[in-house]
């Protein structure tokens, strides 16, 4: 989770190439677990998994906006917050 703190507040910042190479920290540790993750429950695992996509797509883009990007990670935290509970 502290991947999607950490790019929600430098992209509240307007560093958004920044927020791009921090959430490859969530990307990497994501697709590492991916495996345990869906065995453990594989529902919750495609909602997150759909909302880190989303998320990386923003913060991707062509011309990625400060209110997209935040947009996409304020949902994300959410949904993992969501999952976890």
């Amino acid at each position: 989770m502290a991947p999607c703190i950490d790019s929600l507040k430098i992209v509240k910042a307007g560093d958004l190439a920044a927020a791009k190479m921090r959430i490859k920290d969530l990307e990497a540790v994501w697709d590492k677990s991916a495996k345990t993750l869906k065995a453990a429950n594989l529902e919750k695992w495609n909602v997150v998994d759909k909302a880190i996509d989303k998320t990386l797509k923003q913060l991707r883009a062509a011309s990625p906006t400060v209110a997209g990007c935040a947009d996409a990670l304020t949902a994300l935290i959410g949904i993992i917050d969501k999952s976890t509970s």
